[in-house]
């Protein structure tokens, strides 16, 4: 891709006319890369505020449950083991504007109907708002992060006077702190590469409100056929993305 970035790309006779940084240039001078990477932060943000802790909340309510956990566990993992195509087909219906569950739920609150996809408005909460769910593997990544918690540091609390709301914010929480913010490293990354839910439930439309980064790549390569272009998007989304785990590593070897 870096290679290619460097070309007037040619599908005839690859890899076609070196143009140098050209395709860099055109890149930061369109106004579809800087609204692709906005919307990409914002629904990375609308992520965060829907679902990035919501996983941490189920595994610490199933932590409480003591040797009951393990049926929980289970239905928690099932999420996981369904295509994730297929759960925003599912999504995409339930956003329909005519017979979809979300207007029918709003007309019968009183709230009238919505758009909810066509809507620019609305159209990024309709992309993460699934996210509440929570569940996946990232419960279990969690579960199993509180259970490497001593449980000497818990009776040492509770003989303190901890009451377990305390016990979790003050023990849980920070003895788990480094999972958490590799998860959110991941979803950070993850959310930089989004494209599969983007691709499925809205092309990027309506317009331009939903198209991010990955998505912009996609049409700059497949639609528009400028394939050098598209690379030059591709090692830039890579330099962001590397920029940000440099970030983190630092940060941690400043906490150790």
């Amino acid at each position: 891709a870096f290679y290619y970035s460097f070309f007037r790309y040619d599908y005839v006779n690859p890899p076609g006319v070196f143009i140098g940084l050209d395709n860099y240039v055109n890149l930061f001078k369109s106004e579809i890369f800087w609204e692709s990477l906005l919307n990409t932060i914002i629904l990375f943000a609308m992520s965060v505020a829907f679902g990035f802790w919501v996983p941490i909340v189920q595994a610490l309510m199933i932590n409480e449950l003591g040797k009951s956990q393990g049926v929980f566990r289970y239905l928690y993992l099932i999420p996981a083991g369904i295509p994730g195509v297929a759960s925003m087909v599912v999504w995409k219906y339930m956003w329909n504007v005519d017979a979809g569950l979300a207007n029918v739920i709003t007309s019968a609150l009183g709230l009238g109907e919505f758009d909810w996809l066509y809507d620019e408005k609305l159209v990024k909460f309709c992309l993460r708002i699934p996210a509440i769910l929570g569940g996946g593997t990232n419960v279990l990544i969690y579960l199993v992060a509180i259970g490497g918690v001593g449980e000497e540091m818990y009776e040492a609390a509770r003989l303190d006077g901890a009451s377990r709301f305390r016990q979790i914010f003050s023990l849980t929480l920070p003895n788990i702190a480094n999972i958490i913010g590799i998860q959110f490293l991941l979803s950070l990354t993850g959310s930089l590469l989004a494209f599969d839910d983007v691709y499925v439930m809205t092309k990027g439309g309506p317009g331009t409100s939903s198209t991010t980064v990955v998505m912009a790549i996609y049409q700059k390569a497949f639609n528009d056929l400028n394939y050098g272009q598209a690379m030059a998007t591709s090692v830039v989304v890579l330099v962001i993305t590397l920029g940000f785990v440099v970030l983190k590593m630092k940060l941690e070897k400043k906490e150790d």
